[in-house]
C-alpha cells in the first residue's frame, strides 16, 4: 500500500469517528504532534486522545483539498471541521471550520507520525464561550 492511500484511508477512518480503525493505522512508535506543538507518542495514549477528542467533538472531521507526497511523507492541505459537543448535543452555534494542513510520515504501510498545523483560535474561543476547558488539541 503506498503512503497516500494509508493516509486517504486514515482519514476516512478519522471521519467516520471510528478510534478502533484508525488506532489501526498507527505504528508502535507513532508520534502525534499537535498545531501547539505538544507531542502524544504510542498508540494507547493516542487511543485515548483520540477518543476524548471525539467527546469533544463527535463530528470532527477532515477536508481534503491538496494531496501531495514525496516517498514516505504525505501532506495533505484542506480544513478541519466540527461542533463543540461534549454533552454529545451538536449546536451551530458551536461548529467551527478552519484551514489546516497535516504531515504526515507512512513506513510499512503504517502511520508513524501524524502532525498538524492550523490555526484552533476559533475552535478555542467556542470552548472557552461555553466555559470548558480552553486547550483542546487538535488531531
Amino acid at each position: 500500500m503506498q503512503p497516500l492511500d494509508v493516509i486517504r484511508d486514515f482519514i476516512a477512518r478519522i471521519n467516520a469517528g471510528d478510534v478502533a480503525g484508525l488506532v489501526a493505522f498507527l505504528s508502535p512508535e507513532h508520534r502525534f504532534t499537535d498545531s501547539d506543538g505538544a507531542v502524544i507518542s504510542g498508540r494507547d495514549a493516542l487511543q485515548s486522545a483520540w477518543l476524548a477528542y471525539f467527546r469533544m467533538f463527535p463530528d470532527y472531521r477532515i477536508e481534503p483539498e491538496t494531496w501531495l507526497q514525496d516517498g514516505e511523507t504525505v501532506v495533505v492541505l484542506g480544513r478541519a471541521a466540527g461542533t463543540y459537543a461534549p454533552t454529545g448535543r451538536l449546536e451551530a452555534a458551536n461548529s467551527w471550520r478552519i484551514p489546516a494542513a497535516w504531515r504526515a510520515v507512512v513506513r510499512d504501510a503504517k502511520v508513524l507520525a501524524w502532525q498538524v498545523y492550523a490555526d484552533v483560535g476559533p475552535m478555542r474561543r467556542i470552548v472557552e464561550r461555553a466555559g470548558a476547558d480552553p486547550q483542546p488539541r487538535s488531531t
